[in-house]
């Protein structure tokens, strides 16, 4: 797994559903 993907699953996961 590439560090990318890690940090946008991060992301997604830590930001709320607002989109």
């Amino acid at each position: 797994m590439t560090p990318e993907i890690f940090y946008i699953r991060l992301k997604i996961c830590f930001l709320p559903r607002s989109y």
